[in-house]
């Protein structure tokens, strides 16, 4: 008989491009240490990338308490059995969980992808990601801020404690260069190529260098697994559309087995026929974001000084029409 489970399993590895720039949530991570709920009919896999995800399942934990569920973090998974009516994960505990539903939520190296064999395209951008956290002198007024320079561009993002997190992407000699810099050096050069928007920045953590890519998984769904966020489709965080692709994969995820299930406890949320509107449904939206980027990223990263003054005056030229903008963070937001 299969269990009622639900079950998320997420790694201390991977602090991402995309923690910082809610780029790619999960970039790098796998589900080799783990997170486990139980309560539904699912089995849901995800990456831990960074102290705040830490922060969030514990609050996930009180919730899942509160509703009679349970969070397990101290088990590794270690390995993967599809069955006709059932997904089974084996712990390294040598627990067994089986649920009629998987979901991969665990980043751009998802062991659930990995597992099920599942093919991919992607392509390396010969660029890193510096991550880290910075105090600045003026308040950020919970207001993110992205500056695009020749060599990549760099991002501000609100922290709750007034800090501000940090995504500088560039070419992987300078991401060495970089990190190697003493912390003031560092704090000073940031500052300049924020166009000082908050001040002087001064580094309050260790920095954290991810390499980029972009990928896509050719299939999302099968019999009784789904996969969303950077398991599925990852890209690089310029603009910060990574999160905001995994959000609405899990919005849609979700919506799409809650109509199926519901009024009924027979109905089986691991049906392929089902799962596959969820793919049909967001794979199209991802592409199209994906190709944006990409675009973009070509543009900046671009040898030619006109092609890249022309990108930068219609990014001002959208800037001051309240009503593009608007529309375009619509459209980032999924609405």
């Amino acid at each position: 008989m299969v269990g009622t489970a639900a079950l998320g399993i997420g790694s201390g590895a991977g602090a991402g491009a995309s923690a910082g720039a809610g780029a790619s949530a999960g970039a790098g991570a796998s589900a080799r240490a783990g997170s486990f709920a139980f309560g539904a009919r699912c089995v849901v896999i995800t990456a831990m990338i960074t102290p705040a995800v830490t922060a969030a399942v514990a609050i996930a934990s009180h919730l899942f308490t509160r509703a009679g569920r349970r969070l397990l973090t101290d088990s590794p998974t270690a390995g993967l059995r599809a069955e006709p009516d059932a997904m089974t994960v084996e712990l390294a505990s040598g627990r067994v969980l089986r649920a009629r539903l998987l979901v991969g939520a665990d980043g751009a190296d998802s062991w659930v992808r990995e597992q099920l064999r599942l093919q991919s395209t992607g392509r390396e951008y010969g660029q890193s990601a510096l991550v880290a956290h910075v105090s600045s002198e003026r308040p950020h007024d919970r207001t993110a801020w992205q500056c695009f320079t020749h060599r990549g561009p760099v991002a501000l993002l609100p922290l709750a404690d007034g800090r501000s997190s940090v995504v500088w992407s560039c070419f992987e000699a300078e991401a060495r260069e970089r990190a190697a810099l003493p912390e003031d050096e560092f704090g000073a050069r940031l500052t300049v190529a924020t166009g000082r928007v908050l001040g002087n920045l001064l580094l309050t953590t260790r920095r954290l260098a991810i390499p980029l890519a972009a990928r896509h998984t050719h299939r999302y769904t099968g019999s009784r697994f789904a996969l969303i966020g950077d398991a599925a489709h990852q890209i690089h965080p310029l603009a910060g559309q990574g999160i905001n692709l995994g959000l609405l994969d899990a919005a849609a995820l979700a919506e799409t087995v809650a109509l199926h299930v519901l009024g009924t406890r027979l109905a089986d949320p691991g049906d392929a026929l089902v799962l596959r509107r969820y793919e049909r449904r967001r794979k199209g939206a991802n592409l199209l974001t994906m190709a944006a980027m990409e675009g973009l990223h070509r543009v900046f990263t671009s040898d030619s000084p006109t092609l890249t003054r022309l990108a930068t005056a219609g990014l001002g030229a959208v800037d001051r029409l309240p009503l593009i903008k608007g529309l375009l963070a619509k459209q980032a937001a999924g609405d």
